[in-house]
């Protein structure tokens, strides 16, 4: 045992790396191994290195702050709101974790990512949204090699349970009409009755121009 001892320390020498912390690394890696997997040991040592290997070959460390300005110059072309939403997720990152801007995005892993979900984002629609957001910019990073797979694609979307929506009642839509007309001197007022007679969903009334309504036509 002592010579064996004696030859693993000849073989550490000159990095800096003890026989304990070597035997600790070795068991970290062994710890990850399937307990029904038939490969041996040093087999799947032998491996693990070789794919770290790899890994650090054909990924590129790049920080999410500049992989982040390279996606949103990619996906220029999007509306501006959508644009907001895909800040408005990494703005919430940093501001959870303000380090993370200079992690190289092949750090980033699937469990901060739930994690950060999780707790941001408590409604499951919310949840699924930001999921989306994270799943392209990580889907480029891969396709880039930022990264050497997508940490989104482990973590699965959220169920969302839609509820009964009750259709409004005269008095509420008299009530709205008159405050719509009544505030900010009536500004509101034509959104307001668009959505209410038309169908027209807030988003898409917020981005109506009066050329987008055709009066001749009704």
């Amino acid at each position: 045992m002592q010579k064996l001892s004696i030859a693993a320390a000849e073989i550490l020498r000159g990095t800096n790396v003890s026989l304990v912390d070597a035997a600790r690394i070795v068991k970290n890696i062994l710890d990850t191994k399937r307990p029904n997997s038939e490969i041996s040991n040093i087999s799947y040592l032998s491996k693990f290195v070789s794919f770290g290997e790899f890994h650090f070959q054909s990924v590129q460390s790049v920080p999410l702050s500049r992989a982040l300005n390279l996606y949103l110059e990619k996906k220029s072309y999007l509306k501006p709101h959508s644009i907001k939403d895909i800040k408005k997720v990494f703005r919430k990152i940093l501001r959870l974790r303000p380090d993370i801007e200079s992690i190289f995005v092949s750090n980033i892993g699937a469990n901060f990512l739930e994690n950060f979900l999780e707790e941001v984002f408590a409604a499951p629609s919310q949840f699924n949204k930001a999921r989306a957001a994270l799943h392209g910019f990580f889907g480029f990073c891969l396709r880039k090699n930022f990264c050497p797979q997508n940490p989104v694609s482990k973590i699965p979307p959220k169920k969302v349970v839609e509820a009964e929506i009750f259709p409004l009642s005269i008095a509420q839509i008299q009530a709205l009409l008159a405050n719509s007309a009544a505030m900010f001197s009536g500004a509101c007022a034509p959104a307001c009755a668009i959505m209410l007679f038309a169908g027209i969903r807030p988003n898409e009334a917020r981005r109506m121009l009066w050329g987008d309504i055709d009066f001749a036509e009704r």
